[in-house]
């Protein structure tokens, strides 16, 4: 509670994901594979995390950072996990298939949402869906003629997780295609990226939407340029016909089309969004060196804004670099920028190298830029559960070794 508003933000929460990887530490302990961590790696992220309890025991709410603190250490195990297991071309399909099927089960109940303008209810409530309509306070909605629209979450906390978990998801599906064999392989994928992409439109999340389409555009122009001149007229045609396609979407997607071609500096969530800039600017005035403490940026945004103030958004800022800066200082956003530099020049000497397959890092690069982009314009790859974990396992796939 923050002065008698209850923000779930601060709500500490046991998810069955969270019992799926204590089971998962459980047998990594038995397996000893800690073994492979390195020795200078265990003491860099014990100091880091010495450092964290440090600001969290400094901070307006020590047990809201030490249940943060918990969740860190549990998204650190999971990237390890994934980085020393994902180890073969195999394995990746298996990861595109399971992928697959969960872009199909979250886009298709975002568009039953979208039509009903509400949850189905159900045996969906215990995978995750909350029970709304559009009439519900607080639910997220997108005013197209004077009329508001339910922006569908499907098992998400928000349309805007959403679509980060469609567009990550679907990038990796994507560049995977290619190198499936068998039929099925591929008519699942495809399916899976013909169903998400008209879930993400139906989000209505215009960061994601650009970055698709802009990285769809630039995959079709780069295969031209690999093609044979006796070729490149039918890929010109199949280009066109693709493009034009998606022009015919997006313009009887009127939902969509709205949304993206009447944004305006005035509309709520661009004011929100300034408004948290401006209070993590005061907070961070107060402590630059060492921040708030880590998991209170709410508790400590509670103490510069009025609760019942209309400007009031007792949320967390929507950019993850800016929490980071707020919550820890400039020591915490050093380790940070520090651990983001390192995996980009590992990427890039494996990338260089050839030593490993080059192809599937360089999709590793751009998952990890595409997740960086839009943490400047949202939080969750930080503060919700599937966003943490979906974080966790892109950053652990950067770090593995995938042979030849």
């Amino acid at each position: 509670m923050v002065s008698g508003i209850q923000v779930d933000y601060l709500s500490p929460t046991l998810y069955v994901t969270d019992i799926l990887v204590a089971l998962l530490f459980i047998f990594f302990l038995g397996e000893k594979r800690y073994k492979k961590i390195s020795s200078f790696s265990f003491v860099l992220l014990s100091i880091f995390i010495l450092f964290l309890l440090f600001t969290i025991f400094r901070s307006h709410n020590i047990f809201n950072g030490l249940y943060h603190l918990l969740k860190f250490v549990e998204c650190a195990f999971v990237a390890f996990y994934v980085s020393t297991t994902i180890t073969t071309q195999q394995q990746i399909k298996h990861l595109v298939s399971l992928f697959s099927f969960g872009i199909l089960f979250e886009a298709f109940l975002a568009i039953c949402q979208f039509i009903a303008q509400g949850s189905l209810g159900g045996l969906l409530y215990f995978l995750g869906e909350r029970t709304f309509t559009s009439q519900t306070p607080g639910i997220a909605n997108a005013s197209l003629d004077g009329q508001l629209v339910l922006r569908p979450y499907a098992t998400f906390s928000h349309p805007n997780v959403l679509a980060g978990f469609l567009l990550i998801c679907m990038v990796f599906v994507l560049f995977q295609v290619i190198s499936q064999k068998y039929l099925w392989q591929k008519a699942l994928s495809l399916t899976s990226l013909l169903l998400g992409t008209a879930g993400l439109l139906l989000t209505m999340s215009r960061g994601a939407i650009v970055i698709w389409f802009l990285l769809l555009i630039i995959i079709f122009f780069i295969q031209l340029k690999q093609v044979s001149r006796q070729q490149r007229q039918s890929k010109v045609l199949f280009i066109i016909g693709v493009l034009f396609v998606f022009l015919v979407m997006l313009i009887f997607a009127k939902p969509v089309g709205i949304r993206l071609l009447h944004t305006n500096l005035s509309e709520e969530s661009i004011v929100q969004r300034e408004t948290l800039v401006s209070a993590s600017g005061q907070l961070l005035q107060k402590s630059p060196f060492f921040g708030v403490g880590f998991g209170n940026f709410l508790p400590s945004l509670a103490t510069i804004q009025k609760p019942l103030s209309v400007i009031t958004y007792l949320q967390p800022v929507h950019n993850i670099f800016l929490l980071v800066l707020v919550e820890t200082g400039a020591v915490g956003f050093g380790f940070l920028l520090g651990f983001v530099i390192k995996t980009y020049a590992h990427l890039f000497l494996v990338i260089r190298s050839k030593v490993y397959n080059p192809k599937i890092f360089i999709v590793y690069c751009i998952l990890l830029t595409i997740m960086l982009v839009l943490g400047f314009i949202d939080h969750y790859w930080l503060t919700l559960q599937q966003g943490q974990l979906l974080f966790a396992v892109i950053l652990g796939l950067c770090w593995t070794k995938i042979s030849t």
